[in-house]
């Protein structure tokens, strides 16, 4: 009777459907997948010397640098204050991907970081650098000393909103186009963000910009933008990059007037006739449009060194 009456408890409690025990098996598969990507995301990401990502997410729990937190594993604490201790003076602009993941950022973070720093056109102060996102407050509180950075942007204070149209005293700045960054760009009349990003990246794209007229092949500048920040602007600094026709490979020299098909017309011919010597020798090549050629002159390269 005894044993029937447990039988029948067993039954009661344990008996499931087809259908539920499909259901348990998927939940339990999925649970075990879950844990198995976060363990390999884990391990995927080193964050620094010595340091797993784990342990520096363990020490952002605590902003208190000075003093150990008792819930802070004595291993997890010691290897944070590792990371202190290694910390030199830097210039965030000038760092590479693994430097800062020994300063401490995974190198997804890292990546991200220096992607943000190339659309802004570089870090003015140390308060662009928290603005990272990727970078943890508590982790910035310990770079901050050694930023070699002021604290704000000097052009913080200038009263003006970004995109106005400039005072006369203003006026009489001209901006290089060729050294500006996108903040400097943001002082110009009619130029929020948007259009600040598509200067910075066309001129990235050319190499540095050769003549004013350029402007006119941005998109996102009209015409009426285009008057309106004429006056303010300038070419002081040469072209800092250009295509090295008679060594470069293919990728190496697409530009925005050198497509892909033509660079490969371009190394093609090197390769069957030798080293070009000048845009005479250019000429002989099935061009499109014969003014492709006058706007690449300024940006080619007849070095055969």
């Amino acid at each position: 009777m005894r044993k029937e009456r447990i039988r029948n408890l067993v039954v009661t409690y344990f008996t499931c459907t087809r259908s539920e025990r499909n259901a348990s098996w998927i939940l339990i598969a999925a649970i075990l997948s879950l844990q198995a990507w976060r363990e390999f995301r884990t391990g995927q990401h080193p964050s620094g010397p010595g340091l797993s990502e784990a342990v520096l997410e363990t020490a952002y729990q605590s902003a208190a640098f000075n003093n150990p937190n008792p819930k802070h594993p004595a291993k997890v604490y010691r290897k944070w204050e590792e990371l202190k201790t290694a910390l030199q003076p830097f210039d965030p602009n000038s760092l590479d991907a693994q430097a800062f993941v020994d300063l401490g950022l995974s190198e997804r973070q890292a990546e991200s970081l220096i992607r943000y720093r190339e659309l802004r056109g570089g870090f003015r102060s140390k308060e662009d650098v928290r603005k990272v996102r990727v970078l943890d407050s508590a982790l910035f509180a310990l770079w901050s000393p050694f930023i070699s950075l002021p604290e704000y942007s000097p052009r913080a204070s200038t009263g003006r909103p970004h995109g106005s149209v400039p005072s006369r005293a203003q006026r009489s700045l001209v901006i290089d186009l060729n050294r500006a960054d996108t903040n400097d760009l943001l002082d110009l009349p009619l130029i929020g963000s948007g259009r600040a990003r598509a200067i910075y990246r066309y001129r990235e794209r050319l190499g540095g910009f050769h003549d004013l007229s350029q402007l006119n092949e941005i998109r996102a500048l009209p015409d009426s933008v285009i008057s309106a920040i004429l006056p303010f602007v300038g070419i002081a600094t040469p072209i800092y990059r250009k295509l090295q026709i008679n060594h470069a490979p293919v990728d190496s020299l697409v530009h925005p007037y050198c497509p892909k098909p033509l660079a490969r017309m371009v190394v093609a011919y090197r390769e069957q006739h030798g080293l070009y010597n000048g845009l005479t020798d250019l000429s002989v090549l099935p061009l499109s449009d014969a003014e492709i050629l006058r706007k690449l002159a300024p940006y080619l390269s007849f070095d055969s060194h």
